[in-house]
């Protein structure tokens, strides 16, 4: 067996092609047996082109396939090593003659050798998430994951989330990995929502509060700070205010007090039009019908990878009749601000000041109803998926200030 058929390094990731597992350091990303195969195959013949037919002999020995099969195997190598079609790092298309692999490769180090370099050590940000699962009162099963060490931080959002797809995003890991630094980060899947079971059920808010009862009954501490992400800031702020001797700190992140149906603008025709659209294109391989969804989180000039890499995250995160029923429960709330004043501890408002889905001023009128508050407006567009590396840290510094200053501390 050749050195280059035991292991090769190239842009950061290491790929053992006995095994077909593929590592980035110490965290291995998971592929597909006929992805795998077709990644061995373009690394064994590195800057050269291999053609179709050749991918189908060796991958699919000879048997009939469409081209469809090849297509997603490429489709889920450019995800999972975060490679653009446009501009590709790793894996060229060469039209009508197949594919190459463009970056250099290298002989990877022993597997011994590379996972001692790469173990997790004290304080490493990239120490990989642990996925759990735990039921609800109504034997629903939800999918957790903890990261990082401390108090712990939960984020409270239920749309478009996937735990495992969210992770490989090295973008946005980035800020659940600043925010581990100094605590245990735990993120949870709703009901119906990426790991977690299928619910044919209705959304309401009893449902999201069960869900967020059954993860924070799960991971066990007495004390917790809610982190709730838009939609999510509603659930936090319901559940921070009927269990105050359990919730230490709520924050509250491109969130609202005013439903879609409360805010000025409103349109029911056009929103009702979106609830067709979901559910007709949610799931389609295309991501055209998903890209009107996507215009709404992120402006026009925004980098093409990122806006891929969060239509495929729609397209994983829920079928298309879940993400339609989500995004209508969410939108039958109506004006919440008594809700909100009714928040008796230590409270975080952070928004975007030109965030395109839900307009900074939701987050002022935020802060100023709710008593004691305090307001930090980041320089983006963006909804809620920091991934900017100078947003990430402006947020992850206004968190760690708020827990860790004089009067977060507990």
């Amino acid at each position: 067996m050749s050195s280059k058929e035991q292991g090769v390094s190239f842009g950061g990731y290491r790929f053992e092609a006995e095994t077909g597992r593929l590592w980035s350091g110490a965290r291995e990303i998971r592929l597909t047996p006929k992805a795998s195969a077709v990644l061995k195959q373009l690394v064994l013949h590195a800057g050269e082109p291999v053609s179709k037919e050749d991918l189908f002999a060796t991958v699919w020995s000879g048997t009939a396939v469409s081209d469809d099969a090849l297509t997603s195997c490429i489709q889920e190598l450019r995800r999972a090593l975060e490679d653009d079609s446009k501009q590709p790092r790793f894996i060229e298309t060469r039209h009508r003659r197949g594919y190459r692999f463009v970056a250099p490769v290298s002989e990877a180090a022993p597997r011994d050798v590379a996972d001692r370099a790469n173990a997790p050590h004290r304080g490493d940000r990239h120490s990989e998430q642990e996925i759990r699962f735990c039921t609800t009162s109504d034997g629903v099963s939800l999918a957790y994951s903890a990261v990082g060490t401390g108090r712990h931080i939960v984020r409270v959002l239920g749309h478009f989330t996937h735990l495992q797809v969210e992770w490989e995003w090295s973008d946005l890991r980035r800020f659940w990995e600043h925010l581990a630094e100094g605590h245990t980060v735990v993120r949870y899947d709703g009901r119906g929502i990426g790991l977690s079971d299928p619910y044919t059920g209705e959304f309401t808010e009893e449902t999201r509060q069960r869900d967020l009862d059954a993860v924070l009954t799960a991971i066990g501490p007495e004390k917790t700070v809610l982190l709730g992400i838009s939609e999510g800031g509603w659930t936090a702020a319901t559940y921070a205010i009927q269990h105050p001797e359990h919730i230490t700190h709520l924050i509250l992140y491109g969130a609202y007090c005013r439903g879609a149906q409360a805010r000025p603008g409103y349109d029911p025709d056009e929103d009702q039009a979106l609830v067709t659209l979901i559910r007709k294109g949610w799931g389609r391989d295309t991501p055209a019908f998903r890209q009107v969804f996507t215009s709404q989180f992120f402006r026009s000039d925004a980098d093409p990878r990122l806006i891929a890499q969060f239509n495929e995250l729609q397209r994983l995160s829920a079928d298309p009749d879940t993400a339609a029923r989500y995004h209508e429960s969410c939108h039958r709330r109506g004006d919440g601000r008594d809700l909100f004043r009714q928040l008796r501890i230590p409270v975080l408002v952070i928004h975007g000041r030109e965030d395109l889905a839900v307009s900074a001023d939701e987050g002022r009128l935020l802060a100023s109803i709710i008593p004691g508050s305090q307001l930090v407006l980041l320089p983006s567009g963006t909804h809620y998926f920091p991934t900017d590396t100078e947003v990430v840290t402006k947020a992850a510094r206004a968190i760690a200030r708020f827990l860790n200053g004089p009067e977060g501390r507990s």
